[in-house]
């Protein structure tokens, strides 16, 4: 073989490996974005993902993490986010009716738009 091809060789090994370690991490991301609806996310790390409008609609977020994440006008209707973290994340115009939120972290949160906003919260 030249030594060209050995070069090109060794990049299309190189590339394929980078693909073959990051897809682990790409994987949840993909999975919320685009066939989100009813899926099984449960303790996904999905910190600072974009999903705004997303339709995560009986999807399973239980214990993930979505600290800073955009979910502006996400659909979360029967969402399960018990025990996920929050943090920070962009909620506003999200549709959360009928999400359990029992343990969820929201601290710092936007809940504008959300009927959640002038909600108090507090342990029964």
């Amino acid at each position: 073989m030249t030594r060209r091809k050995l070069l090109w060789t060794a990049l299309l090994i190189v590339a394929l490996a980078a693909v073959f370690l990051a897809l682990p991490l790409v994987r949840p991301y993909l999975v919320a974005r685009f066939w989100g609806v009813e899926a099984n996310l449960r303790g996904a790390n999905l910190m600072r993902a974009p999903l705004s409008s997303a339709n995560l609609n009986a999807a399973d977020l239980s214990e993930a993490d979505l600290r800073k994440a955009n979910l502006c006008s996400a659909i979360l209707m029967s969402t399960d986010l018990r025990g996920a973290d929050l943090r920070g994340a962009d909620l506003r115009g999200a549709l959360l009716y009928v999400t359990y939120l029992q343990d969820t972290q929201l601290q710092g949160a936007d809940l504008r738009a959300t009927g959640l906003a002038n909600f108090s919260f507090y342990t029964v």
